[in-house]
């Protein structure tokens, strides 16, 4: 979610493809993969003066897809994190 409110703020094509890649990344960590595929298409390619040129639309899609995966992306995230708690404080515990 922080990756999209700095896309919201953002206005310089780099620097979204950027954060674009981020959220690419962080959703391919949770298991968006399709998700993933379709965020790392909307970064397109690099112009023939190699700038990227992302337009309105594409990063209202990636917002889009963001907000969308979010909600359950979150409850894996949280289940994933209490895991790692357990796993962490178990050979504490026996010892």
């Amino acid at each position: 979610m922080n990756y999209r409110n700095q896309l919201l703020r953002e206005s310089e094509d780099a620097k979204m493809a950027l954060i674009f890649s981020k959220i690419s990344e962080k959703l391919k960590e949770l298991g968006f993969i399709r998700a993933s595929d379709s965020v790392k298409t909307k970064i397109g390619n690099k112009g023939i003066s190699g700038e990227y040129s992302i337009s309105q639309k594409r990063k209202n899609d990636v917002i889009e897809i963001s907000n969308k995966c979010w909600h359950s992306g979150k409850q894996k995230h949280e289940t994933a994190k209490q895991k790692k708690k357990s796993r962490v404080a178990a050979p504490a515990l026996s010892l």
